[in-house]
């Protein structure tokens, strides 16, 4: 072999290795990174398991919206997350909601939330609340957090503390705050006396507000929700599906 093959052969020896390596480099990265987690399936629809505890997964068409309510909206991963879904089959939209199994009342109420809640579609709400749906007490034992633009898209705000029924109190309804980044720790306080609000974001800002007056006490059927529901039913104005992810769920009771 010539000086000059000899050269030449080296240089392809070389441009082989270089690119070989490359290769295994950007492979290596390709495969260090997280894997999506994959929906956990499950045997009853209308059931879920998460954050401990066992919730009861909505079907149907009702309140709020009214909408139409896809059980195979809700579901968890393999992480432990929550999904919860706005989706399109035809011509109809089919929106989300868990209730626990187990009653709630006085105590704290805390829910992380991975996905941004900034800029939702004006149509959508994710509700973070307790409800007695028998009404068997003033106000149903209604609380809330609410993430909505209530069809305004050019409202500046994204989150809403209420309290019910806002006839009670007219300054517990509507107290609303814009939101920083994600991840979120949505936070209600519930004692004989007062509802703490809180809404903390990824830089430590944090919205409160106190509610006083409270209407009545905790009904015993009271149960913990979380939804993803359309106002007043109508279809998302960006005409898109919507996804939210909640990392956890912890419910910390109280005398009071």
């Amino acid at each position: 072999m010539n000086q000059r093959l000899h050269h030449r052969w080296k240089l392809g020896i070389l441009a082989a290795c270089i690119i070989g390596v490359g290769a295994a480099l950007v492979s290596g990265c390709l495969t260090s990174r997280a894997a999506t987690p994959k929906l956990v399936a499950r045997n009853n629809p209308t059931k879920l398991q998460w954050s401990g505890q066992s919730w009861n997964v909505q079907s149907g068409f009702g309140t709020p919206g009214p909408c139409n309510w896809n059980p195979g909206n809700a579901a968890t991963d393999t992480e432990g997350n929550l999904h919860l879904k706005i989706t399109r089959s035809g011509n109809k939209w089919y929106c989300s909601q868990i209730s626990s199994a187990n009653t709630v009342g006085y105590g704290t109420y805390t829910f992380k939330v991975k996905s941004d809640l900034r800029n939702f579609d004006p149509s959508v709400v994710l509700g973070m609340f307790t409800y007695d749906t028998t009404e068997s007490n003033v106000g149903s034992s209604e609380v809330d957090i609410e993430i909505a633009k209530w069809s305004n898209p050019k409202d500046p705000n994204d989150v809403e503390y209420s309290i019910y029924p806002i006839d009670a109190d007219p300054t517990h309804h509507g107290k609303r705050f814009p939101l920083g980044t994600p991840p979120y720790t949505a936070q209600f306080v519930w004692t004989k006396t007062h509802v703490a609000f809180s809404v903390k974001d990824a830089t430590g800002n944090t919205h409160s507000f106190v509610g006083t007056n409270l209407p009545a006490p905790p009904a015993k059927p009271t149960k913990a929700f979380l939804n993803l529901w359309l106002f007043h039913g109508n279809a998302p104005v960006r005409g898109k599906p919507i996804e939210i992810v909640i990392s956890s769920f912890h419910y910390t009771p109280s005398s009071g």
